[in-house]
């Protein structure tokens, strides 16, 4: 998969952790000491590429998990991927606590909406994520990471429209 990247000449390669809430807590420990050096050597191969390896929430209850697996990485090596509705719906944090704990390690946000139920990636103000909020905290750290709409093309367009209508159509956001 690096390879692949790197010969595409992609800026970001995004993983998702593979954290899973069901661990308990005395195996956590054990799953870091088989996930970080694999994430260390991911990160070391893509350095060769000028490739930065990204770690994203799926089931993550707060941030710690991915700050622990980048941690000892070079932070132009090894970032964070912040997935809004991921976060909104199998945490209790509030979003904006993710940003601030994420702030300079964050390089992309995957924007979606949602009810908060599993898998669920709406239009943007279709769910309860607080959007505005989210921008609002955005712009007051001074972030400005690559948004990518995880949605389909449809529902990016009137995402588009919903963020302009909010005037927040200043973001570069990549519709996938």
């Amino acid at each position: 998969m690096v390879e692949i990247a790197g010969s595409l000449h992609a800026k970001n390669l995004t993983f998702y952790s593979g954290y899973n809430p069901l661990l308990h807590s005395k195996v956590l420990d054990q799953w870091f000491e088989v996930c970080l050096p694999l994430w260390q050597e991911t990160v070391e191969v893509a350095d060769r590429y000028d490739l930065r390896i990204l770690i994203a929430n799926m089931f993550e209850e707060d941030p710690g998990i991915q700050l622990r697996l980048i941690e000892d990485c070079p932070p132009e090596a090894a970032g964070v991927c912040l997935d809004v509705a991921n976060a909104f719906t199998y945490s209790r944090r509030k979003i904006t606590s993710w940003l601030r704990a994420f702030s300079d390690r964050l390089h992309v946000v995957h924007l979606s909406d949602t009810r908060g139920k599993n898998g669920e990636h709406l239009p943007l103000g279709k769910g309860r994520v607080p959007l505005k909020e989210f921008f609002q905290e955005c712009m007051k750290k001074n972030l400005a990471p690559d948004m990518v709409f995880k949605m389909t093309a449809k529902q990016s367009f009137e995402s588009l429209q919903t963020l302009r209508k909010q005037g927040l159509g200043q973001y570069q956001i990549e519709l996938l």
